[in-house]
């Protein structure tokens, strides 16, 4: 699509990138880092346990911020495919 000042928009390719930023974001809501920690059992060990779960959970909390950041993305996109 023909733009302005020379710009121009390959709205296939806007449509891609919100569809590949949503199936992340769906990939992530799949599985949760907790799940892929374990249990404490698991580590043998109740200060490596209790290390990686900390991990964990300040992993989880990453996720949850980057998942939020990539819906605002994604959403934009969207927006901006609307508007053209």
């Amino acid at each position: 699509m023909p733009g302005v000042a020379g710009f121009e928009v390959d709205l296939g390719a806007l449509e891609k990138a919100a569809e590949g930023v949503n199936n992340t974001l769906h990939e992530l809501t799949a599985k949760k880092v907790n799940d892929i920690v374990g249990s404490k059992g698991d580590y043998g060990n109740n200060d490596l346990a209790d290390t990686v779960a900390d991990f964990g959970s300040r992993w989880e909390l990453g996720v949850e911020h980057l998942a939020k950041d990539g819906q605002e993305i994604a959403d934009r996109l969207s927006k901006a495919l609307k508007l053209i």
